[in-house]
């Protein structure tokens, strides 16, 4: 080798060198595998004029075998860097690596053997020159880039390839060699630089087109969506919600919430602002926004951004116009209050009117001599009071539709303690867990209880005024099974746990089956004075 061309081949390889360290600074910038094959293409195309040097400095026929490896590497790696920018998902086809495979197995062998040194050279760079015409046309055939860019690009890869077809032949001729190395770098330089700088721009046009899809997506989103500083400006919005106010979305940058809707209103979204840097979590609210002709409603979302620590950096929230349904949900709200109204104003007509007959019964009762018809009669108006008493829970509950059965079992002993029912008052225990049942459980079930103990105690009317005084422990207990009502009497003549009989002394049991019936339950006498019934269980609302 001259010494004239040490100088050219030294330059060479510091040029190769630097386009592998920028293609490394590209791949730690884009993360894309193509431009980290190009980097390792470069690296073993700089290490071929290391050789070269190598060979110049230390004589050594055997330093062409890892020269002429090097080249073989650096052409497949460069072909297969090219598939991968072209076709991400595809792979670079075996040909390309059986013939690179097969000629770098022939520079292994032909190097020990005596053969011209022409063959191992015009293996490698026969191989380099037809990938990098093959680049070449591929660069050409692609309608994605532009004119100018497939044409410089696609051009100087036909030039480089057919530049190394021609180095075997050229090299041995010292008044072509300096030609050879200045065009070949020049080429080599005009290819890496074209294809590192074409993968940047095809890269930017990419982000263009995604930031260009984005904008119009988030630009037809009926919401607002915007991000906060830690002082609570805006960094950015998009959206239409407000893109028709007459100011535009761009006015909204770098201002705060007081800014733009004033000291009051704006007072309250800084608050939620600095709750969500303060508690590191969303917070979502209401607000309304009141305007000459109307009022609007909004509901708004803000959502932290944190970083790598986990700590909250910036603020992205949503706002969305909530009028239609707010004011849906006041017509909702306003037709059901007009039917809770209309239906409480039944109830209490319905109570109305079972006080009126609960007063016309007492005075017909005044007027009979027959005690046997004056138990009649009261057993009616207790069962009537049965029924005022559950509406006039329903007057004073705010759910219309459900009974508590405690608080009307409460009214139930009150009202059966009274000395005018009875000569012997009875006295009551209540074991009852907190039960909620339908009005049209609740109506049966409390008639139920009113039979078993009316029905009990109208035979101590019976009993002696030395016989102890009536009593009745009352448990009510839900279960997975179904709600039990346990009835324990005492004081009472043993007929008011005998079945219905020949007079109207035995307990009559024929309107309390038809209830229970009614409810699909049963009736069990469980000894001791105890009468169990067990109805299907009702759900809570």
């Amino acid at each position: 080798m001259s010494e004239s061309l040490l100088p050219l081949i030294v330059i060479t390889f510091s040029t190769s060198l630097l386009l592998c360290v920028l293609n490394v600074i590209a791949y730690r910038e884009l993360k894309h595998p193509a431009l980290y094959v190009w980097a390792l293409s470069c690296g073993l195309y700089a290490s071929r004029f290391l050789f070269d040097i190598l060979s110049e400095v230390y004589p050594w026929p055997l330093w062409q075998v890892p020269l002429q490896l090097s080249v073989l590497g650096s052409g497949y790696l460069l072909i297969k860097g090219v598939y991968l920018y072209l076709y991400p998902t595809g792979r670079t086809p075996l040909g390309w690596a059986v013939f690179a495979g097969m000629a770098g197995a022939a520079v292994l062998g032909i190097w020990f053997l005596p053969v011209p040194s022409l063959v191992p050279l015009l293996l490698s760079f026969v191989f380099l020159g037809l990938s990098n015409i093959v680049i070449g046309w591929f660069f050409l055939q692609n309608r994605t880039l532009s004119r100018l860019e497939r044409l410089f690009v696609g051009i100087v890869f036909i030039l480089w390839g057919f530049h190394n077809l021609n180095y075997p032949f050229l090299r041995p001729y010292p008044q072509f060699a300096a030609w050879g190395y200045t065009i070949g770098l020049i080429l080599a330089f005009s290819a890496w630089v074209g294809l590192t700088f074409l993968f940047i721009s095809e890269q930017r046009r990419r982000a263009e087109k995604a930031e260009s899809r984005y904008r119009t997506l988030a630009d037809s989103i009926e919401d607002a969506l915007f991000t906060l500083d830690s002082d609570g400006r805006v960094k950015e919005m998009v959206g239409r919600l407000f893109k028709q106010e007459s100011r535009g979305i761009d006015s909204y940058s770098g201002r705060t919430a007081i800014d733009i809707l004033g000291p009051e209103l704006g007072a309250i979204h800084l608050e939620m602002a600095r709750k969500v840097f303060q508690e590191n979590r969303s917070v979502s609210y209401d607000w309304a926004f009141p305007l000459q002709n109307e009022t609007r409603y909004f509901h708004t979302t803000l959502s932290p951004v944190r970083d790598e620590r986990g700590n909250c950096i910036e603020i992205v929230g949503v706002t969305r116009e909530i009028t239609p349904l707010r004011k849906a949900l006041e017509e909702v709200q306003h037709r059901l209050e007009e039917k809770t109204v209309l239906i409480q104003e039944i109830q209490h007509r319905v109570q109305n009117n079972l006080q009126v007959i609960i007063s016309l019964l007492n005075l017909q009762t005044q007027n009979l001599s027959s005690p046997e018809t004056k138990k009649e009669f009261n057993l009616a108006i207790s069962r009537i009071h049965t029924l005022a008493d559950i509406y006039n829970q329903l007057h004073t509950a705010e759910d219309v539709t459900h009974i508590r059965m405690d608080r009307f079992l409460e009214s139930l002993v009150s009202r059966l303690s009274d000395p005018d029912l009875f000569p012997k008052p009875p006295k009551f225990q209540l074991d009852v867990e907190e039960v909620v049942l339908p009005l049209d459980k609740a109506l049966p079930v409390g008639l139920i209880i009113n039979e078993l103990l009316h029905r009990c105690f109208e035979t101590s009317l019976s009993i002696d005024s030395d016989a102890p005084t009536p009593s009745a422990y009352i448990s009510m207990r839900r279960d997975n099974q179904a709600l039990e009502v346990r009835v324990s009497l005492s004081g009472c003549a043993e007929e008011c746990l005998s079945p219905a009989g020949e007079t109207q002394k035995h307990l009559r049991m024929e309107l309390l089956e038809s209830l229970v019936m009614h409810l699909e339950g049963r009736i069990e006498e469980t000894g001791e004075s105890a009468i169990l019934v067990r109805l299907p269980v009702f759900e809570n609302p």
